[in-house]
């Protein structure tokens, strides 16, 4: 019913894997597209779980005006929605990311932990985007809070995700997390209000 929700995100996905690829000729490995390292990454799961339940999940279904996201919106719109994130994720995690590690040091899979740069920088640019996606009226509005709440969950999910990119030399892992942590997320809202 929504095929916009699904062409937006494949155009994320294609921009984001075009992307990568051009980025990881030049300087392979740089942008995560490799397997996870280990699976230690799994610890940062319940932080993006409740990033997603404190505003990442239900803050942007506030953007479909009259419409229940958990009964009305069906496959397609959660189809598009597991597509946007992988889009996200390379663009954000890997491209970005990728960008910064030649010139900042980050976190090993295995050495001491810290808030890179690279994980810093994407984080904000993430949750900028994600501002965007919430442009005015919505600002302005008696929803100005909606807004507020996704921009703040998209910042420590943007963190949450960078750390685990880094600590499992992988943008994959990231992906994997924020996929996990969105349908938990969602799980848990049609149980509240389904």
């Amino acid at each position: 019913p929504h095929p916009a929700y699904l062409a937006g995100a494949g155009t994320l996905l294609a921009l984001s894997l075009a992307l990568t690829l051009l980025g990881r000729s030049r300087s392979p490995g740089y942008f995560g597209v490799r397997w996870p390292r280990g699976a230690t990454y799994f610890f940062a799961l319940p932080v993006a779980i409740l990033a997603a339940l404190a505003g990442g999940a239900w803050a942007p279904l506030h953007l479909v005006i009259g419409v229940d996201p958990v009964r009305e919106l069906g496959w397609g719109f959660w189809t598009s929605v597991a597509i946007g994130v992988v889009g996200i994720e390379l663009l954000f995690r890997g491209v970005v990311h990728g960008l910064m590690v030649t010139t900042h040091p980050i976190m090993l899979w295995s050495g001491r932990r810290f808030i890179s740069v690279p994980t810093a920088v994407s984080a904000m640019l993430y949750a900028a985007a994600v501002g965007l996606c919430f442009l005015p009226p919505l600002w302005l509005g008696e929803s100005a809070w909606v807004a507020g709440a996704g921009v703040a969950a998209a910042l420590v999910m943007g963190f949450t995700l960078g750390v685990v990119r880094e600590r499992s030399a992988s943008v994959w892992a990231a992906a994997l997390v924020h996929l996990t942590s969105a349908a938990a997320a969602c799980a848990v809202l049609a149980l509240v209000f389904g």
